[in-house]
């Protein structure tokens, strides 16, 4: 369900390692660059089996899209 909301709140599929993987996939991930746009090859497809994906659900994401512009109008002043 966690998993869900957050591929829900981001709008974009979210992959999961398994268990055991988890250790290695945070060796892999600096091996990886962290993210870094820098490092290319596929090296990180490669190093990180993804055991499952979830992917938004369109109607989550336009919910919590709606949600989220509403609670930033009220914590935002508004532009005079």
């Amino acid at each position: 369900m966690w998993q869900q909301m957050q591929a829900d709140i981001y709008g974009t599929p979210l992959d999961l390692v398994a268990a055991e993987e988890e250790q290695r996939t945070r060796g892999a991930a600096g091996r990886c660059g962290s993210g870094s746009v820098a490092v290319g090859g596929g090296a990180c497809e490669t190093a990180v089996h993804v055991a499952k994906r979830v992917e938004p659900i369109t109607k989550n994401v336009e919910l919590m899209s709606r949600s989220t512009r509403k609670y930033q109008k009220c914590i935002r002043p508004a532009d005079d």
